[in-house]
């Protein structure tokens, strides 16, 4: 059997699994990638000659405990702030590296409030020391999975095979 794959960096690669006579049903072979450190992200072709039918399992780990990686939901936050008139210095830079800790910290299927969020903006995520300088926070507003939430009470659904990644996080001063 022959199963072409796209690996992590979406070559396209393949793989020969040699089907010994007499498989029994049910049992397990293992297909060897064509480079040792490969990852088969999807399998994009199977090629083989007899009646019999297979079924193919894509996993990382040992077989019968194979896993997925989650699939990455990337969540962009853009937040305008009124500074006051002595702020601390890089607050801007110290709310986004607080936000992108903070969604950082999210676990698999795990749903994201934007009231959480916007805690962050207020509060260091690390070391929960308040932020100086912070007038009016005018608007935040995060986006991501096809959704896009700015009030108390939003959520970004999360299924249990996905996990929130910080994608670009801006903070814009008034």
């Amino acid at each position: 059997m022959t199963i072409e794959y796209i690996d992590s960096l979406g070559r396209t690669r393949t793989s020969i699994v040699a089907i010994p006579i007499n498989t029994l049903r049910g049992d397990t072979l293992e297909a060897t990638l064509e480079a040792p450190t490969d990852r088969a992200v999807s399998i994009s072709n199977i090629t083989y000659g007899d009646t019999h039918s297979y079924d193919v399992l894509i996993g990382m780990g040992k077989y019968p405990y194979l896993y997925v990686l989650p699939r990455t939901v990337s969540v962009d936050v853009a937040i305008n702030i009124t500074k006051t008139s002595y702020p601390e210095t890089d607050l801007e830079d110290n709310i986004e590296n607080s936000i992108e800790t903070f969604l950082n910290s999210y676990h698999i299927g795990e749903d994201l409030e934007w009231s959480d969020v916007f805690l962050y903006v207020y509060m260091d995520h690390e070391t929960n020391r308040m932020f100086e300088g912070i007038d009016t926070v005018n608007s935040c507003s995060i986006s991501g999975g096809g959704n896009i939430i700015s009030t108390t009470g939003s959520i970004i659904n999360i299924t249990e095979d996905q996990r929130i990644r910080p994608g670009t996080i801006t903070v814009t001063v008034t």
